[in-house]
C-alpha cells in the first residue's frame, strides 16, 4: 500500500529528459540507486535506465530524487496509511460509518489517532469548507473565518479542542501563507489572494494621490519601466510583491471577537521580511539582496516592460523602497518593531494586513510544469515566477468548469472539492483507563456512532462484538495468522460484509506478506503447546490442579482475598490440607488424566506446593515491609516539621496505606498468577505506577496559590516504562500529549552501575572495578536507578521525535552446570540470569534533520528533570521548592531474572569463514539467534515472544534466554535438546528458498529491529562449516569394519530408499533407536505413501521383533506412529534421554558427528544376512528434505555388538503410556 503514485515517465514539456542508471527489483518493483545490490525483500537487483521525471499523483510534483537517482517520489507508509484510511472512511455509507484500526505499538497508535483526526481528516474538512466558502462568492478574510469556523462547529456539533479559535485560524494562516503542493492556492489553484486596492481601476485613481514629493523621483522611473502602462505594471509588480511577502509567512492575524482580540503569528514570525539590508538572522529574511528571490522576481518583471533597464542608472533597490511604500499607503502592508532574539536587537519588518485580502474563484490558472505550482496570473509570459526554475506555465481548468478540473488536478484536488464529513478518533489500548474505554466502545457501537474510528492495540482483538462494523484495517502486518483472523474477524458480523485493508510499511516482513498475502492469511494457527518435560511450566500447571481442587471441590471454604486468606490464618490450614495423603492421591490422579506423558508426579506435586507456600511468604514480606515503612513515617510527626514537609509525609502515608489495601484486597488466584505460581499469559513482570500532575487553584486571604493532584493512570511494565516514560520525554496517552516532568525513586533502588559496552557484562553495587572481569575493556559507571513511578504534565504540541535508547547487558554469577565444549563452542547453562536493560540517553530527531543525545540528568531529591533550570526548583510532585543537587549521567534501568544459556562461538571457526568484522560478526549471531528462536518454538514448544536473546563478548558469544519474569524452562530444555535444535535450525535454514530470511523461516514479527540485520547467507556459512563431510571417512569404531558410507544431498532418496530397503528385506527381528517415527505419508518414487509407521507396523504384522527406543511423542504425526506399531504387534519404549544413552557409546564423537544426534538399526543380527545402520536422519519426512548421512555394515560380530548397545538403552527405557 506504500508506493501510491505512477510509475509512467512524464516527457511532456521537459527540455532534455536524461536516461540515468538505476536498480529495480522485479520481484516487489522497490526501485535503488545504482550501488545497492540486494532489495529489502532479499531479492537480487536488476539494473536499467530510467527517465528521471516521473510525476505523484497525490500531490503532482515531480521526483526530487537528491542523492540518489530514484525514479519516483517515496511517500512515508505512516503518511499513506493515514491517508488512505481517511479515503475508505469516506467512501463508506452514511449509516455504517465507522472504523476499527489494528497497531501493535501504544505510542504509534497514539500517533497514528492524533495524526489522522487533526493532522489529515480536520485539514481535509477545513479546507472543503473553505472550497466551498469561496464558491458561493468572493469574500473577504473576516468573512472566511467567521463561515469556516461556523460550518466546522455544524459538522462537528460544537467547540471542541479540535474546533476552536486557534485551529481554525491555524488553518487559515497555513493557506494564505504556504506554497506547499498541498495548498489550495498554489498547491492545487482551486481559489486566488488578491489585495482590496490593487485592480487596475483602483491604482488609475490613487496614481494621483501617490505623486507627491514623496513618491515623485521613484514614480519617474516607474512612469519610464512601464512604458506608459502604468496602472497595468504596478498592479503586477505590486501583486508579486505582495504575494511573496505574504507566502513567506509574514502575516500578523488579528480576529475581533466579541470580548477580546485573539492574535496569532503563524510560524512564530520566523519570516517575518526584515528592512535592514545586512541582516542575518535565523527568524527573518532580507528581501533586497541582488541574489535574493524577491529581488530577482521583481527585476524579471522590470525587465519585461523595459529590458534596457540594466543599461540606464536606475537604482532597482530604490523603486523596490518606494514600491513597499505605496503597499504601505494602501494599507496592505504594515510596518513593524520585532525583537530579533539571535542578535538582541530590534529590527523593522514589513508583514501583510490580513484585511486586505480578498479570495475568489480565479477565472484562469496557470501551472508551472517543473515545479508544478499554479498562478492565477501569467506576469511573465508562460514563465514560472520561482527563481531557477526555467519551467514553463501551461494554462488549466478552473472550478467554474468542474468536470474538467476533475481531470486536470491531482488526488488532493479532487479531495478538497467534495463536502466535510465528522470524524471522531480515539484510541485504545492497556494505558487507557477501564471507564474511558468503556465509554469509547459504548460511543462507537452507538447509532448514529459518537466516535467513528478506534486505532487499537491487540486489547479489542478479542471479546468485543460491534455487529455494524465493516471495516477493519490492520497498520502493518500482525504478528501470526491467528492474530489477523481475529482482528479482521471483528468485521461483518452484521451483514456478513467485510472489507480489511492491511497496511504493510518499508521493512521485510511486511514487504514479503505484501508480495504473499496468502501465507499470511492462510497460515498455520499453533495451538497453544505445552511441553510435558518442561518441568518449570508444568509446576505452575500442576498448582491450577490444586487451585482447581481447593476452590471447586474440596470442603475448605476458602477466603478470596488475599488478606483474609493470610489474617486468618487460612494459608497454614490450606498448606497442612495440602500434605495429607488422600488430596496427594486425588491431585496425582488428575495431573496423570490431564497430562498422560508426565513423568515424576509426586515430586512435582511438591514442588507445586512449595511454590504456593514461597508465594505466601512473600506477600508476608511484603506486607511487612509496608507496615514498617509506615511506622516509620508515623515517628517523624512527633518531631517538629514544616507545613511542606507534614504534607509530603501525609502524601506517602497515604500512598503506602493504599499499596497495603491494594495488596490485601486482591483476589487469590489473581496474586498467584502475578507471582508466577499459577500459569498466566505474557508472564507479568515489575510495573511503574504512573501519575498526571493536575494544577488547582486553591484560594487563600490575600491571594491565589496552585496546589497539586496527582491523577492515577494505568500502570506500565517496568521494562518498557524506562524506555517509554524518560524524564524530559514527550508522550501521548489517551490523545493528550504529556512532558515527563520527572520520575520517584527509593534511596534502595539507586545503585551504582558498572557496565562493558564491549561485551555486555554488568554489576550492580559492589566494589568499584576499573576494567571489566570478562573482556578487561574499561567499565562505564554510571548511576542506575529503578523508577517507582513517572509524573505527566500536559504539554503543548511539539514538532520533533523523541527515542529512547535501550541497552540490555547481563549480570550472571557461575554456570549452574560445568560448562560443555562442543563443535559449535562452549555452552554454559545458569538457572539465575539477571538480564539489565537501562536507558541513558534521550535521543531528538528535529524536523531539519539534525539529531542529537541528551544525558539524562534528575534532581536527587524530588526526581524532577534537569534541563538547564536553576537549581532551586518546585518539588516534582508536592510543591514548595526543592534545593537537591542533580544526578549527571542517571541510567534507568529494570532487572530481569530468568535462565538462559550461553553459547561461545569458536574465534577460529569465526575466522575460517570470513566473519572478522565486528559488524559481520553481530549480523551472523543475530540470525543464529532468530534461527535458534524459530526451532526451539518446534522442538521445545514454546511461543515465538517467550525467547530473546543478546549478542555479547564484542559479537563472539549469543545470550539465549526465557523472556518472561522468573524464567519458563525453556532454555533448559534447549541446552538439554541442544543438537536436536541446531539441527532443526539448519534445516529450517536451508529448507527456505529466500536468500536472507522471511517469516516462513526465521523473521519474526516479534523482532522487527532484528529483521533488518538478519541475513542467512553469512549464517550458512556456519552450518556448511559444521557440517562439513569428508567422502572417505575414517572408521576407527570397534564394532564397524569394511562400512560403506552414502551422502544423500537434499531432496534425494537415496538414503531413505536405502533405508526402506534393509527393512523390508528383514526376516527376524529390527532393532533401533529414533528420536521419533512419523506416520506422515511420504512421496516414494514407486508411487506409494508409506510412512515409516506404516513401513514398520507391517513387519511387526509378519511376527517379526520389531524393538524401537524413541522420545515422548511430541506432535500427533509422532503419537499416531508410536500408536500404529504398538497396535500392530510391535514394542516402543520411551526415553527423555535417548541422545545422552547414546553418547554413552561415544559412536558420534568417532565420527566426528557429535553436532548430531546418531539413529541405529540392528537387522537381522542372527540371520543370514546381519545389517547395520548409522545414519544422522530420524524416520520422518527429514529423511527426504535434508542433507542425510548413512553408514551401513554387515559384519555379523559388528551388527551383534550394535543390536547390545539398542538393548541396553532399551532396559533403561519406560513403556508407552497409553
Amino acid at each position: 500500500m506504500e508506493r501510491a503514485w505512477e510509475t509512467s515517465t512524464i516527457l511532456e514539456d521537459f527540455d532534455s529528459p536524461k536516461l540515468i542508471n538505476a536498480k529495480v527489483c522485479e520481484r516487489c518493483g522497490n526501485h535503488y540507486g545504482i550501488d545497492k545490490e540486494i532489495c529489502l525483500c532479499g531479492n537480487k537487483l536488476k539494473e536499467y535506465n530510467i527517465v528521471k521525471g516521473t510525476v505523484c499523483p497525490s500531490c503532482g510534483r515531480r521526483s526530487q530524487p537528491g542523492t540518489q537517482p530514484i525514479a519516483y517520489p517515496e511517500l512515508s507508509s505512516f503518511l499513506v496509511a493515514r491517508t488512505l484510511t481517511d479515503f475508505i472512511y469516506e467512501e463508506l455509507p452514511l449509516d455504517y460509518r465507522k472504523m476499527l484500526m489494528f497497531v501493535d505499538s501504544r505510542q504509534h497508535a497514539e500517533r497514528f489517532t492524533n495524526t489522522l483526526e487533526k493532522d489529515t481528516h480536520f485539514r481535509f474538512n477545513a479546507r472543503r469548507a473553505i472550497v466551498n466558502i469561496i464558491r458561493a462568492g468572493e469574500t473577504s478574510f473576516d468573512n472566511l473565518y467567521r463561515n469556516l469556523k461556523g460550518l466546522l462547529i455544524s459538522e462537528y456539533g460544537g467547540e471542541s479542542e479540535l474546533i476552536n479559535d486557534r485551529s481554525v485560524l491555524q488553518v487559515l494562516a497555513d493557506e494564505i501563507t504556504d506554497g506547499t503542493h498541498r495548498s489550495l492556492e498554489r498547491g492545487v489553484g482551486i481559489f486566488e489572494v488578491d489585495y482590496k486596492g490593487l485592480s487596475e481601476e483602483e491604482l488609475e485613481e490613487i496614481i494621483p494621490k501617490i505623486a507627491t514629493d514623496k513618491f515623485r523621483i521613484e514614480l519617474k522611473y516607474i512612469y519610464e519601466i512601464s512604458q506608459g502602462n502604468t496602472s497595468k505594471f504596478l498592479r503586477e509588480v505590486l501583486t508579486v510583491l505582495a504575494d511573496d511577502i505574504r507566502l513567506r509567512s509574514a502575516v500578523k492575524i488579528e480576529i475581533n471577537g466579541e470580548s477580546n482580540q485573539l492574535p496569532i503569528t503563524p510560524r512564530y514570525s520566523c519570516c517575518i521580511l526584515a528592512v535592514d539590508e545586512k541582516v542575518e538572522s535565523s527568524y527573518f529574511k532580507n528581501i533586497f539582496g541582488k541574489r535574493t528571490k524577491t529581488y530577482q522576481l521583481i527585476k524579471q518583471i522590470f525587465m519585461k516592460y523595459y529590458p534596457e533597464i540594466e543599461n540606464t542608472d536606475i537604482e532597482i533597490k530604490e523603486i523596490v523602497l518606494s514600491l513597499l511604500r505605496i503597499l504601505q499607503y494602501l494599507d496592505i502592508i504594515k510596518l513593524s518593531t520585532e525583537r530579533d532574539r539571535n542578535a538582541n536587537r530590534s529590527l523593522s519588518v514589513y508583514f501583510i494586513n490580513e484585511k486586505k485580502l480578498i479570495f475568489r474563484i480565479p477565472q484562469r490558472v496557470w501551472r508551472c510544469n517543473k515545479c508544478f505550482r499554479f498562478y492565477a496570473y501569467n506576469y511573465l509570459e508562460n514563465k514560472c515566477l520561482v527563481p531557477k526554475c526555467n519551467g514553463g506555465l501551461k494554462e488549466c481548468p478552473t472550478l467554474n468548469d468542474e468536470a474538467q478540473f476533475k481531470q486536470s488536478r491531482n488526488l488532493y484536488g479532487n479531495t478538497y472539492i467534495k463536502d466535510p464529513t465528522r470524524m471522531i478518533v480515539e484510541v485504545d489500548h492497556g494505558g487507557v483507563s477501564h471507564a474511558r474505554r468503556l465509554k469509547i466502545e459504548s460511543g462507537f457501537k452507538a447509532y448514529p456512532p459518537e466516535i467513528n474510528i478506534i486505532i487499537s492495540t491487540p486489547t479489542l482483538e478479542v471479546g468485543i462484538d460491534i455487529g455494524d462494523l465493516e471495516v477493519v484495517g490492520l497498520i502493518r502486518t500482525p504478528p501470526t495468522t491467528s492474530n489477523y483472523i481475529q482482528r479482521t474477524g471483528r468485521a461483518g458480523r452484521k451483514r456478513r460484509i467485510a472489507f480489511c485493508p492491511t497496511f504493510a510499511y518499508d521493512d521485510p516482513i511486511d514487504n514479503y506478506y505484501f508480495r504473499y498475502p496468502i501465507k499470511l492469511i492462510n497460515g498455520e494457527i499453533r495451538p497453544p503447546p505445552l511441553n510435558p518435560s518442561n518441568f518449570v511450566l508444568m509446576e505452575r500447571h500442576i498448582a491450577s490442579i490444586i487451585f482447581e481442587y481447593l476452590l471447586v471441590e474440596s470442603n475448605l471454604e476458602m477466603p478470596s482475598k488475599m488478606g483474609e486468606l493470610v489474617d486468618e490464618g487460612f494459608d497454614r490450614r490450606m498448606i497442612e490440607f495440602l500434605w495429607k495423603t488422600s488430596v496427594k492421591g486425588i491431585i496425582a490422579q488428575r495431573v496423570k488424566n490431564r497430562f498422560e506423558s508426565i513423568s515424576e508426579t509426586d515430586a512435582r506435586f511438591q514442588n507445586s506446593v512449595k511454590s504456593i507456600d514461597q508465594g505466601i511468604e512473600k506477600y508476608k514480606q511484603k506486607i511487612e515491609k509496608l507496615e514498617a515503612d509506615s511506622n516509620k513515617i508515623t515517628k517523624l510527626f512527633t518531631q517538629h516539621l514544616g507545613r511542606y514537609t507534614r504534607k509530603a509525609l501525609i502524601k506517602q502515608l497515604d500512598r503506602i496505606g493504599g499499596k497495603i489495601d491494594s495488596l490485601k484486597g486482591k483476589d487469590v488466584v489473581q496474586y498467584f498468577m502475578e507471582s508466577l505460581v499459577l500459569p498466566r499469559y505474557a508472564f507479568p513482570g515489575e510495573f511503574v505506577e504512573i501519575f498526571e500532575k493536575v494544577l488547582y487553584k486553591k484560594p487563600t486571604r490575600y491571594r491565589h496559590q496552585y496546589g497539586i493532584w496527582l491523577n492515577p493512570l494505568e500502570p506500565r511494565e517496568s521494562r518498557m516504562a524506562i524506555q517509554e516514560y524518560v524524564p524530559g520525554k514527550h508522550i501521548r496517552s489517551g490523545k493528550i500529549l504529556y512532558l515527563v516532568e520527572g520520575i520517584s525513586f527509593e534511596e534502595k533502588d539507586k545503585e551504582d552501575l558498572f557496565l562493558c559496552i564491549i561485551c555486555g557484562w554488568a554489576q550492580i553495587g559492589g566494589i568499584e572495578c576499573d576494567k571489566c572481569p570478562k573482556c578487561q575493556s574499561k567499565i562505564s559507571t554510571k548511576t542506575g536507578i529503578k523508577p517507582m513511578s513517572a509524573i505527566l504534565f500536559k504539554a503543548k504540541d511539539i514538532n520533533r521525535n523523541e527515542i529512547a535508547i535501550p541497552r540490555s547487558y547481563i549480570c550472571a554469577g557461575e554456570p549452574s552446570e560445568k560448562p560443555i565444549p562442543t563443535s559449535y563452542g562452549k555452552i554454559e547453562k545458569y538457572d539465575e540470569i539477571d538480564i539489565i536493560t537501562t536507558v541513558s540517553k534521550l535521543r531528538i530527531h528535529h524536523p531539519n534533520g539534525q539529531q542529537e543525545d541528551n544525558e539524562i540528568t534528575i534532581c536527587e531529591e524530588c526526581g524532577s528533570v534537569y534541563g538547564g533550570r536553576e537549581p532551586n526548583h518546585h518539588k516534582l510532585d508536592m510543591g514548595g521548592n526543592c534545593n537537591g543537587d542533580p544526578i549527571p549521567d542517571v541510567a534507568l534501568f529494570n532487572e530481569f531474572l530468568t535462565q538462559g544459556i550461553i553459547i561461545n562461538l569458536d574465534k577460529k571457526i569465526l575466522e575460517d569463514i570470513g566473519a572478522t568484522d565486528p559488524t559481520e560478526r553481530e549480523k551472523l549471531l543475530i540470525t543464529f539467534k532468530n534461527a535458534l528462536i524459530s526451532a526451539s518454538r518446534i522442538v521445545v514448544n514454546c511461543e515465538d515472544d517467550e525467547l530473546n536473546g543478546e549478542i555479547l563478548n564484542d559479537a563472539f558469544s549469543l545470550l539465549l534466554f526465557d523472556n518472561v519474569a522468573g524464567g519458563a524452562g525453556y532454555t533448559r530444555e534447549i541446552y538439554n535438546e541442544l543438537d536436536d535444535v541446531i539441527k532443526r535450525a539448519m534445516d529450517i535454514v536451508y529448507s527456505c528458498d529466500c536468500d536472507i530470511g522471511c517469516p516462513e523461516c526465521i523473521y519474526s514479527s516479534r523482532r522487527r529491529y532484528d529483521a533488518e540485520r538478519i541475513d542467512k547467507r553469512v549464517l550458512k556459512k556456519l552450518f556448511d562449516h559444521w557440517n562439513q563431510k569428508e567422502e572417505d571417512i575414517t572408521l576407527e569404531n570397534e564394532f564397524m569394519v569394511n562400512a560403506i558410507v552414502i551422502h544423500s544431498p537434499s531432496g534425494d532418496e537415496k538414503v531413505p530408499k536405502l533405508v526402506r530397503k534393509f527393512i523390508e528385506d528383514s526376516k527376524n527381528e529390527i532393532f533401533g533407536t529414533s528420536l521419533y517415527i512419523s506416520d506422515e505419508p511420504l512421496f516414494w518414487s514407486s508411487g506409494d505413501e508409506k510412512s515409516w509407521a506404516t513401513i514398520l507396523s507391517n513387519k511387526a504384522k509378519e511376527d517379526i521383533d520389531v524393538d524401537f527406543v524413541v522420545r515422548s511423542p511430541k506432535s500427533k504425526s509422532e503419537e499416531s506412529g508410536v500408536e500404529k506399531i504398538i497396535s500392530s504387534g510391535g514394542n516402543i519404549k520411551i526415553s527423555s534421554k535417548v541422545c545422552e544413552e547414546l553418547e554413552k557409546f561415544g559412536i558420534s564423537t568417532s565420527l566426528g558427528w557429535n553436532k548430531v544426534h546418531t539413529k541405529l538399526l540392528a537387522i537381522d543380527s542372527n540371520g543370514k544376512h546381519p545389517i547395520g545402520i548409522i545414519t544422522t536422519a530420524n524416520l520422518s519426512s527429514d529423511m527426504f528434505d535434508n542433507e542425510e548421512t548413512l553408514i551401513w555394515f554387515n559384519e555379523r560380530d559388528a551388527v551383534k555388538k550394535l543390536r547390545e548397545i539398542i538393548q541396553e538403552i532399551l532396559s533403561k527405557s519406560n513403556d508407552v503410556i497409553s
